[in-house]
Protein backbone atom coordinates (compact mmCIF):
# COMPACT_ATOMS: atom_id res chain seq x y z
CA UNK A 1 0.00 0.00 0.00
CA UNK A 2 0.84 3.66 -0.25
CA UNK A 3 2.56 5.17 1.98
CA UNK A 4 1.34 8.46 3.68
CA UNK A 5 3.17 11.10 5.16
CA UNK A 6 2.44 11.64 8.84
CA UNK A 7 2.30 15.26 9.37
CA UNK A 8 -0.16 15.66 12.54
CA UNK A 9 -2.77 13.65 14.44
CA UNK A 10 -5.46 14.99 11.91
CA UNK A 11 -2.89 13.66 8.83
CA UNK A 12 -2.23 10.10 10.64
CA UNK A 13 -6.41 9.91 11.41
CA UNK A 14 -7.09 10.67 7.46
CA UNK A 15 -4.06 8.23 6.10
CA UNK A 16 -6.45 5.53 8.44
CA UNK A 17 -8.93 6.05 6.65
CA UNK A 18 -7.22 6.70 3.24
CA UNK A 19 -5.03 3.18 3.31
CA UNK A 20 -8.60 1.04 3.85
CA UNK A 21 -10.12 2.51 1.11
CA UNK A 22 -7.05 1.55 -0.87
CA UNK A 23 -7.19 -1.92 0.36
CA UNK A 24 -10.94 -1.88 -0.10
CA UNK A 25 -11.32 -0.28 -3.35
CA UNK A 26 -8.07 0.57 -4.69
CA UNK A 27 -8.01 -2.28 -7.40
CA UNK A 28 -11.37 -0.92 -9.09
CA UNK A 29 -11.39 2.53 -8.85
CA UNK A 30 -9.43 5.47 -10.11
CA UNK A 31 -8.68 7.29 -6.88
CA UNK A 32 -7.08 10.56 -6.03
CA UNK A 33 -6.50 11.39 -2.15
CA UNK A 34 -6.92 15.10 -1.32
CA UNK A 35 -4.46 16.70 1.14
CA UNK A 36 -6.11 19.95 1.49
CA UNK A 37 -7.78 19.98 4.85
CA UNK A 38 -10.11 22.70 4.05
CA UNK A 39 -11.67 20.67 0.50
CA UNK A 40 -15.25 19.20 1.29
CA UNK A 41 -14.06 15.70 -0.13
CA UNK A 42 -11.01 13.36 0.95
CA UNK A 43 -10.81 11.19 -2.51
CA UNK A 44 -11.95 11.90 -5.65
CA UNK A 45 -11.90 9.76 -9.02
CA UNK A 46 -13.50 9.60 -12.19
CA UNK A 47 -15.56 5.96 -13.99
CA UNK A 48 -15.65 5.88 -17.66
CA UNK A 49 -19.31 7.68 -17.13
CA UNK A 50 -18.95 10.10 -14.11
CA UNK A 51 -17.08 12.04 -11.61
CA UNK A 52 -16.99 11.08 -8.14
CA UNK A 53 -16.10 12.56 -4.95
CA UNK A 54 -15.75 10.88 -1.22
CA UNK A 55 -15.84 11.74 2.52
CA UNK A 56 -14.32 9.03 4.51
CA UNK A 57 -14.81 8.13 8.01
CA UNK A 58 -12.84 5.97 10.47
CA UNK A 59 -15.33 5.23 13.44
CA UNK A 60 -13.96 3.85 16.29
CA UNK A 61 -17.29 1.64 17.08
CA UNK A 62 -18.57 -1.36 16.02
CA UNK A 63 -21.15 -1.05 12.88
CA UNK A 64 -23.84 -2.41 15.41
CA UNK A 65 -23.35 0.02 17.65
CA UNK A 66 -25.68 2.80 16.23
CA UNK A 67 -29.03 2.20 14.20
CA UNK A 68 -28.01 4.90 11.87
CA UNK A 69 -24.30 6.96 10.43
CA UNK A 70 -23.92 10.73 11.28
CA UNK A 71 -22.82 13.18 8.40
CA UNK A 72 -22.82 17.02 9.04
CA UNK A 73 -25.09 18.62 7.54
CA UNK A 74 -22.59 21.15 6.11
CA UNK A 75 -20.21 18.45 5.16
CA UNK A 76 -23.39 16.78 3.44
CA UNK A 77 -23.78 20.03 1.49
CA UNK A 78 -20.58 21.12 0.56
CA UNK A 79 -19.59 17.84 -0.85
CA UNK A 80 -22.58 18.33 -2.85
CA UNK A 81 -21.61 21.13 -4.13
CA UNK A 82 -18.24 20.41 -5.42
CA UNK A 83 -20.15 19.08 -8.59
CA UNK A 84 -23.74 18.68 -8.67
CA UNK A 85 -23.32 16.78 -11.74
CA UNK A 86 -20.40 14.34 -9.83
CA UNK A 87 -21.66 10.97 -7.81
CA UNK A 88 -21.21 11.81 -3.96
CA UNK A 89 -20.52 9.08 -1.46
CA UNK A 90 -19.82 8.60 2.13
CA UNK A 91 -17.63 6.13 3.09
CA UNK A 92 -17.54 4.82 7.33
CA UNK A 93 -15.29 1.97 8.14
CA UNK A 94 -16.05 0.38 11.38
CA UNK A 95 -14.03 -1.70 14.09
CA UNK A 96 -15.37 -4.74 13.01
CA UNK A 97 -14.32 -4.76 9.57
CA UNK A 98 -17.43 -3.42 7.69
CA UNK A 99 -17.44 -0.53 5.51
CA UNK A 100 -20.75 1.45 4.85
CA UNK A 101 -21.26 3.06 1.67
CA UNK A 102 -23.85 5.59 0.93
CA UNK A 103 -24.42 7.21 -2.41
CA UNK A 104 -25.71 10.57 -1.31
CA UNK A 105 -26.89 11.02 -4.68
CA UNK A 106 -29.73 8.44 -4.26
CA UNK A 107 -30.94 9.52 -0.60
CA UNK A 108 -33.75 11.62 -0.31
CA UNK A 109 -34.26 14.64 2.00
CA UNK A 110 -37.49 12.81 3.13
CA UNK A 111 -35.86 9.48 3.62
CA UNK A 112 -33.32 11.60 6.82
CA UNK A 113 -34.07 12.20 9.95
CA UNK A 114 -31.89 15.48 11.06
CA UNK A 115 -31.43 16.70 14.46
CA UNK A 116 -28.77 18.91 16.26
CA UNK A 117 -26.52 16.60 18.41
CA UNK A 118 -24.04 17.78 20.94
CA UNK A 119 -20.84 16.40 18.85
CA UNK A 120 -16.84 16.55 19.57
CA UNK A 121 -15.20 19.91 17.30
CA UNK A 122 -12.78 17.53 16.26
CA UNK A 123 -12.86 13.98 16.03
CA UNK A 124 -8.83 13.82 16.16
CA UNK A 125 -8.39 16.24 19.01
CA UNK A 126 -10.03 16.96 22.73
CA UNK A 127 -11.57 20.50 21.70
CA UNK A 128 -14.51 19.39 23.19
CA UNK A 129 -18.20 19.64 22.28
CA UNK A 130 -20.79 21.96 20.50
CA UNK A 131 -23.98 21.77 18.87
CA UNK A 132 -23.86 20.71 15.24
CA UNK A 133 -26.70 20.30 12.22
CA UNK A 134 -26.30 16.47 11.76
CA UNK A 135 -28.33 14.01 9.30
CA UNK A 136 -28.54 10.42 10.19
CA UNK A 137 -28.37 8.16 7.17
CA UNK A 138 -30.44 4.81 7.53
CA UNK A 139 -28.55 1.69 7.22
CA UNK A 140 -30.43 0.56 4.92
CA UNK A 141 -29.72 3.02 2.30
CA UNK A 142 -25.77 1.85 2.16
CA UNK A 143 -24.16 -0.83 -0.03
CA UNK A 144 -21.87 -3.24 2.67
CA UNK A 145 -18.27 -4.32 2.63
CA UNK A 146 -16.80 -6.42 4.56
CA UNK A 147 -12.77 -5.57 4.42
CA UNK A 148 -9.90 -6.87 5.71
CA UNK A 149 -8.39 -4.59 8.71
CA UNK A 150 -4.57 -4.65 8.77
CA UNK A 151 -4.46 -0.95 9.73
Amino acid sequence: MKDFKHKDNYEAAEDKGRQKTLGLFGANLNMVFIQEKSCSADVSGTTMLHIWYGEIKDRDCKSTTYDSDLIEYSKWKNLQNLDKSALHYYINFFTDNVCRVYLLNDIKMHDLYISTISAPVSSVEDKGQKDKLMIELPISKAKVYKYNNDN
